[in-house]
């Protein structure tokens, strides 16, 4: 199976790109192929609402790193997001490519299953990006592979010290290509 790891922290080697590893190990272990994008990385305008995507066939009119995702994403069968909390949602720039797969809307998205693994400072901060997460694992209809929370994360690395690390190394491996 063909799994985009989409990482949504602006911290390299903390604690959701450990999470992001561990899961990666599992999965590549079980023989899985994994594709990692660091949406920090990727230079992402937000979507103006402007429809012209319906238009031109899930074409955005930015011409920016969002063409990269979608060629990723038309050779994915499984899209996997890793990201801390940011006041109570998605860091800007995951929420601007979460946007933007509007373009591609329900048709026209190979992805069929998604995976979440987060970490907060706060135990009780996932509520409203969990259930984010769920709604548009809704409207895309993509199956939810497992959705993985670790809170009390206060300083980078810290889900290192985890138990629930364990839990993200075999979600990976669970995954059956």
């Amino acid at each position: 199976m063909n799994i985009l790891l989409l990482t949504a922290s602006p911290r390299a080697n903390g604690s959701t790109d450990f999470m992001a590893g561990a899961f990666k190990r599992g999965a590549e272990e079980r023989g899985n192929k994994v594709a990692v994008v660091r949406a920090y990385d990727m230079k992402v305008m937000p979507c103006i609402g402007c429809e012209r995507c319906k238009e031109r066939n899930g074409v955005c009119v930015y011409r920016d790193d969002m063409s990269v995702i979608m060629r990723l994403l038309d050779s994915t069968d499984m899209l996997v997001i890793a990201s801390p909390v940011y006041w109570w949602g998605f860091p800007a720039p995951l929420k601007a490519i979460i946007d933007r797969l509007y373009a591609r809307d329900i048709q026209k998205l190979r992805v069929r299953s998604s995976a979440l693994l987060m970490n907060a400072y706060d135990e009780d901060a996932f509520e409203s990006p969990v259930g984010q997460y769920i709604k548009i694992c809704d409207y895309l209809r993509l199956e939810i592979a497992g959705i993985i929370t670790i809170g009390g994360v206060r300083e980078k690395g810290g889900v290192k010290k985890s138990e629930r690390i364990g839990e993200v190394f075999a979600l990976g491996k669970s995954i059956i290509p």
